[in-house]
């Protein structure tokens, strides 16, 4: 007759609904003993019963012992590995959907349960049934007296001399040493060997004694350490897993629960499942927070209040333990479950050896794969070295050695950007079917992107950014502001690793050409093309990506996309810029109540109007972006040997002027310019739109600026109009003419000076006054952006008059803090002469005169410190000679 597969069901519930019990007291607050003694007594009580559900399980194992031949458990041991791997995951799904915040020690502590000790009483499970075979079968082989003897003298040493001595001699009181599984295993080995089942007559009796004396002894103890010690330090003494006391409650619900339920069982299937996935349930980490929060996350009222939350965690507990349980028999139903179940088992240490073998085979065949890996791992170490100054700030006054923290603090990071420039280099494998194409297409974008940013992030402290994407166009100009040595070097070494690409790719053809059918070639396109279409999801709250992003500890610094760049690396900051939105929506936004605030401010102007004269039917303004002008005496750190602005500076006396805040240091001239265009501040905008010129007018159905306000509008940039999309900009914003180098509308002046490859300011001053003789009587807008002091501030000039002194630039910038101080004194005078000539002519004519922002030279005053004054530029309005008088006379 067939033996029978099933097993007691009842035992394996009662242990899982101890163990749950157990997580239940150590997640909850304990209670004060002074205040409430009878909850302290009720606490210590549940806690002391918790833990014989860890006795259990061990003893039930021994008692099935016949099921435990060489090779059985590990044959099926893949089964139970992937019900562990299933039921983290689903749980980790499903706290993905609470919103509990996880990280990838989440996911890849799932291979390590024993060195992360998260699984303890579960990885010591696992080892006693590896060792039950090797047990059994010497055991099988004694006699009666020789396994009575064993059973004796262990049971002395770990059960009967620990109580005695109260003291835990062999480090078992946490329930999860195997050496005290292994005795239990043992005990359980001998219960069913010598049929103590029949044997033990009142069993209902026993438990019922055993109780009495395991809690009766709880109780005493609490009154005893209370009238000696004036505590309850010792009330705990034999609630541990192994005292006299706790094995007797232990037996007796082990043969009781055994004789209740002989018709109460199941497969070894279902008894691994809800094994293992109570284990889950109640030990995975991010589980534990969970538990927790709740458990303490009220205010106890009662003793019957807290009772009830109890038992509704509980409830909570189990039912998700047991849903968890039946999903995962369930699976195990499914065909692919039992093939990938039939690959993680083996039945010998032979078979065992010969998959990780077959597993090494694998990882060889590919092994240019992982070796890439490895390569733009190092690479994307490189990458964020190479834009990281030595210490990396990373709190309001932290700062972290670079060399340290990137590699120890930033590897989930690191692991991202190299996961997804892989994804990439797979993508361009599946298409081409050549790897050495894919891979030097793939190291080409790597390293333009790190050299880019190795340029502009000292330039303009922000990486590149998709916006920039949009100045390609303007490619030719943006790499004449580039050291030609450094474009010669850069060029070389695409035309080199072109060459060695084809190279290995013709010699080693067989081994680099990719061989897969057409279908899954298309399957991994699809996928691949997926999963980087993630990119344009990062920003998405709830997102898949959005939620690997944050467990990998994605700082979103939009505010600060330098430090962006150096602690997530290129890649990922520069996918942290593709998913934009343009604002938050504010709150109470509505049309409604964007109608009441246009209506208030109408009236409010309408009263100030009343007073006011119109304006002149060919009233001419005129905003002047003067590029990089702020005073290099106000640079904190750093002293100049005369002034090279004293004409503005007088103009500012006599003027209404100050100093402004800026937005950019370094760079930003676009976006300063939409600002005083739009009358909208880049702070109103949505952090994960930095260039409105690239990322937001084109998208605009309607683009509001002052323009509208005009009958001619005129913008004048003596510069190429490729960069930041400005000749789609300014046709948006409504400009009739747009005078650049290249416009159909020719510049008239293109003088520039000594060496200085940008037209000078003096040149286009004198366009905007041809611009204003062309006028009708027509109210009239221009808008200058000059060039003159673009970086980089080289010895352009034949010679300069300044000296600088201080601390605030490096010294080898020095030289350039000199010259650009001349470029500014060129700009002083030429906008002395710019003034005079608007005096003469005979109409209204008011300038907005102001710097940008201050050129990037001043690295060593720190932006933390220095900020306000690193980011302030000089400003003045002027009106003309012809406003002037006619003010006088209206005033007469």
């Amino acid at each position: 007759m067939k033996k029978s597969k099933k097993f007691n069901l009842l035992i394996v519930l009662v242990a899982a609904v101890l163990m749950m019990l157990n997580r239940i007291m150590a997640s909850s607050t304990m209670p004060d003993y002074s205040s409430n003694e009878l909850r302290y007594l009720a606490y210590q009580l549940l806690v002391s019963v918790s833990i014989l559900g860890f006795n259990l399980v061990p003893l039930y194992l021994g008692y099935y012992e016949s099921s435990f031949r060489k090779g059985r458990f590990t044959s099926g041991i893949g089964r139970y590995i992937l019900y562990y791997i299933i039921s983290i995951l689903a749980f980790n799904v499903f706290l993905v959907t609470r919103s509990v915040g996880l990280v990838w020690r989440n996911f890849w502590g799932i291979l390590f349960p024993i060195s992360s000790n998260i699984f303890a009483y579960g990885a010591s499970i696992v080892l006693i049934m590896l060792l039950a075979p090797y047990l059994f079968e010497y055991l099988n082989k004694q006699k009666n007296i020789v396994v009575r003897r064993i059973l004796t003298v262990t049971t002395i040493l770990f059960v009967v001399m620990p109580t005695i001595f109260s003291k835990d001699l062999w480090f078992f009181a946490s329930g999860n040493n195997p050496v005290w599984l292994l005795y239990l295993m043992l005990l359980g080995y001998v219960i069913k060997r010598f049929d103590w089942m029949s044997k033990i007559h009142f069993k209902f009796a026993h438990l019922i004694v055993s109780a009495a004396i395991y809690f009766g002894m709880t109780y005493l103890m609490e009154q005893i350490s209370y009238m000696i010690r004036e505590n309850v330090e010792t009330m705990t003494r034999f609630n541990v897993p192994n005292s006299v006391f706790a094995m007797y409650l232990t037996l007796s619900i082990f043969v009781f629960g055994i004789a209740i339920s002989k018709r109460i069982k199941a497969s070894a299937n279902v008894v691994a499942a809800l094994f293992i996935s109570t284990q889950v349930v109640i030990n995975w980490e991010p589980n534990i927070t969970l538990i927790e929060k709740y458990l303490t996350g009220f205010t106890i009222t009662s003793t019957k209040q807290w009772l009830v939350e109890l038992t509704k965690s509980g409830i909570i507990i189990f039912v998700a333990s047991v849903a968890m349980a039946v999903i995962l028999v369930l699976i195990s139903m499914i065909p692919w479950f039992k093939k990938l179940a039939k690959i993680l088992s083996f039945s010998s240490f032979d078979e065992f050896m010969a998959k990780l073998r077959g597993i090494g085979k694998w990882v060889a065949a590919r092994k240019k794969i992982f070796y890439s890996a490895l390569f733009f791992y190092i690479v994307t170490m490189i990458q964020m070295f190479s834009v990281s100054p030595v210490k990396i700030k990373v709190g309001v006054s932290t700062w972290q050695p670079a060399i340290l923290f990137i590699p120890f603090n930033r590897q989930a990071a690191i692991i991202l950007n190299t996961v997804i420039v892989m994804a990439f280099l797979l993508l361009i494998y599946v298409i081409t079917k050549r790897f050495w194409y894919s891979f030097a297409i793939t190291l080409i974008i790597e390293l333009a992107l790190g050299i880019a940013n190795y340029l502009k992030i000292p330039l303009r402290n922000e990486p590149v950014l998709p916006s920039d994407l949009q100045m390609l166009g303007g490619m030719k100009d943006i790499l004449g502001m580039v050291d030609p040595i450094i474009l010669i070097i850069g060029f070389a070494l695409i035309f080199v690793l072109i060459v060695i690409a084809v190279f290995l790719q013709h010699r080693f053809k067989q081994q680099s050409t990719l061989r897969m059918r057409w279908q899954g070639r298309v399957a991994s396109t699809v996928l691949l093309a997926v999963f980087l279409s993630g990119a344009f999801f990062v920003n998405h709250e709830g997102s898949v990506p959005f939620t690997v992003f944050n467990m990998s500890n994605i700082n979103r610094y939009f505010y600060n996309q330098e430090l962006g760049a150096q602690i997530n690396g290129p890649i990922v900051q520069f996918i942290n810029n593709v998913d934009t939105k343009v604002m938050n929506k504010p709150e109470g936004y509505s049309k409604a109540e964007v109608d009441r605030v246009m209506k208030k401010y109408d009236n409010d102007a309408d009263k100030i109007n009343q007073t006011r004269s119109s304006w002149a039917k060919d009233q001419t303004f005129i905003f002047n972006l003067s590029e990089s002008f702020s005073d290099p005496a106000r640079v904190p750190n750093q002293t100049i040997s005369s002034d090279p602005m004293p004409n503005i500076r007088n103009i500012k006396k006599n003027t209404t002027s100050g100093l402004m805040m800026s937005t950019g240091y370094g760079g930003g001239t676009a976006n300063i310019e939409w600002e005083s265009l739009t009358g909208l501040d880049l702070s109103s905008l949505s952090p994960t739109l930095p260039t409105p010129y690239t990322q937001l007018v084109d998208n605009q159905n309607i683009a509001p600026n002052i323009t509208n306000l005009f009958d001619e509008k005129v913008a004048v940039h003596p510069y190429v109009a490729s960069l930041y999309n400005r000749k789609n900009v300014f046709k948006k914003f409504g400009f009739q003419k747009f005078y650049y180098v290249g416009s159909k509308d020719k510049l008239k002046y293109t003088d520039k000076i000594d060496d200085n490859p940008y037209i000078s300011d003096e040149s286009a001053y004198k366009d905007t006054l041809d611009v204003i003789d062309k006028s009708t009587n027509k109210t009239q807008f221009i808008q200058l952006s000059t060039m003159q002091n673009h970086m980089p501030f080289n010895d352009y000039y034949q010679k300069h008059d300044y000296t600088i002194d201080g601390t605030a630039a490096p010294e080898v910038y020095k030289p350039r803090v000199e010259y650009y101080s001349q470029g500014l004194n060129y700009t002083d005078k030429a906008t002395k002469t710019f003034l005079a000539k608007l005096d003469k002519i005979n109409k209204p004519i008011t300038l907005v005169w102001y710097g940008d922002h201050l050129a990037a030279l001043f690295d060593n005053d720190s932006m933390d410190e220095y900020g306000i004054q690193l980011h302030q530029t000089d400003y003045f309005i002027y009106n003309n000679k012809y406003i002037r008088d006619r003010t006088k006379q209206s005033a007469v």
